[in-house]
């Protein structure tokens, strides 16, 4: 039987539209991988085995654990309810999405959690050999933009797919626009998004020459 731990939320604050970042207590022991997540549930006879999956937005060196959530119906919509002092259940990390090395990293909405503790880990490394495409629907959907730009510099470009905005490309991601924005196809990709988004990116990808085996999602 998976192994179940019991954390109180220590803090609880909008990150962007209809997104909260919930900082909750590290259990003694827990180790996970950046990228990796586990399967959470709300500490209530009502929600405790009403579990999902979310991925670890802070990193194994932080004394604190964090999870970015945007709601939608279901669990969600019932974790944006709580408050600083509730507890929540967590289970063992799992993997998901590993950094194996430099390459550009393409997020949907919320695919971008995933990725931010695999660039918190990274630090300086990141600005120097890897390039974000994060594309969203409006601008107030941008989650942790600030810090993104702030680790990125020139390397990170946002795309607002339903809003025409000054700074912003307004462009849908398709096989013309990799073309264009991307010179080299020979390193690493890193997709995360919907499954639509991410399955049409990654035939896109191949077509135009990338290695299957180097795309990451």
């Amino acid at each position: 039987m998976e192994e179940e731990f019991v954390s109180k939320i220590l803090k609880i604050g909008f990150v962007a539209n209809d997104v909260k970042s919930f900082v909750i207590e590290k259990p003694e022991g827990y180790v996970f991988n950046s990228g990796q997540a586990t399967n959470l549930s709300i500490n209530t006879l009502r929600f405790r085995d009403e579990k999902r999956p979310f991925t670890f937005t802070s990193t194994n060196n932080d004394l604190v654990i964090e999870f970015i959530v945007k709601k939608y119906n279901g669990l969600t919509k019932n974790l944006h309810e709580l408050n600083p002092g509730d507890e929540v259940i967590i289970r063992e990390p799992f993997g998901t999405i590993n950094y194996f090395g430099p390459g550009i990293f393409i997020a949907g909405g919320t695919g971008i959690t995933p990725f931010l503790s695999i660039f918190r880990s990274l630090g300086e490394e990141i600005v120097k050999n890897n390039k974000l495409f994060f594309f969203n629907k409006t601008h107030k959907d941008i989650i942790c933009e600030g810090e993104l730009r702030e680790m990125f510099n020139e390397n990170v470009i946002f795309s607002l797919t339903d809003e025409k905005r000054k700074g912003y490309l307004n462009k849908k991601i398709n096989k013309s626009f990799l073309k264009k924005e991307i010179t080299d196809f020979s390193g690493y990709f890193y997709i995360c998004g919907s499954p639509g988004f991410v399955e049409s990116i990654r035939k896109n990808l191949i077509e135009l020459g990338a290695d299957k085996n180097k795309i990451i999602f």
